[in-house]
């Protein structure tokens, strides 16, 4: 996982970000900070797109404008901290294409497995970095925002997995000798 960098102008820090074109969101991180779902142990995360992506279009080409076109609009402190980050503020802007580890096939899966599962998904593994470059691993729930046939937002929640993916391959390693 990269965060935000010199290289990509996106969002500067105090600047609101654009769910859709033309419609700026206004965040309060006061309000979010002190809503009970935020303080959540899971990461919760909003992802939007900079313009909204129409359901009709093929599964490959849906997957290519969520990469260039995702962005994270807000999230949770444990979102952040997943990430080895201190606070959502660091995170918040970061395109989905630098989260994601694209060559990774689980997570071409898993974009896959949004869109033809109704751009909902339950317990769907990840594999993503922190800022240290070390591979984490996420179980995702996620539920799409769909209005007038094309997809706008998507709301989730990540619970990190990687102890428990790291004890079983140990395990399995063992287990071989």
């Amino acid at each position: 996982m990269t965060t935000r960098n010199s290289s990509q102008p996106d969002r500067q820090p105090g600047q609101t970000a654009k769910p859709h074109a033309g419609e700026p969101v206004n965040i309060n991180s006061d309000k979010i900070s002190r809503n009970p779902i935020f303080q959540s142990s899971e990461g919760i995360y909003c992802f939007g797109l900079d313009e909204p992506v129409s359901i009709d279009l093929p599964e490959e080409e849906q997957i290519t404008l969520f990469l260039e076109h995702g962005y994270l609009v807000e999230c949770n402190q444990a979102y952040a901290k997943m990430y080895g980050l201190s606070s959502p503020d660091e995170i918040s802007g970061s395109r989905l294409k630098d989260l994601l580890i694209i060559d990774e096939h689980l997570n071409a899966e898993y974009i896959r497995s949004f869109i033809r599962n109704n751009y909902n998904l339950t317990d769907f593994l990840s594999v993503e970095r922190n800022i240290h470059g070390e591979s984490k691993y996420f179980l995702n729930n996620i539920s799409g925002m769909i209005h007038d046939g094309k997809i706008h937002q998507a709301w989730g929640a990540q619970r990190d997995i990687t102890e428990k993916i790291i004890a079983e391959r140990a395990l399995r390693e063992t287990e071989e000798f």
